[in-house]
């Protein structure tokens, strides 16, 4: 099984939708090997990001595909 930890950042000094978070999200470890369950084609790239503090999980997607159903 994979696994996946999310870095740790202070309570209370990330704030939803800021730009100024850009920092946070560059230090995040970044998973990108997705795979599809119900076909055998390449997936186009996908990023994922986790932050945690004492109170909150934030995660983030990345999808680059034209066709996202």
């Amino acid at each position: 099984m994979k696994g996946y930890t999310a870095k740790y950042i202070e309570t209370g000094c990330f704030q939803l939708g800021e730009k100024s978070n850009l920092s946070f999200w560059n230090k995040a470890n970044i998973l990108t090997d997705f795979c599809s369950p119900w076909d055998n084609k390449k997936v186009e790239r996908i990023e994922f990001r986790a932050l945690n503090d004492n109170a909150n999980l934030f995660f983030r997607f990345k999808v680059n595909d034209s066709q996202v159903h």
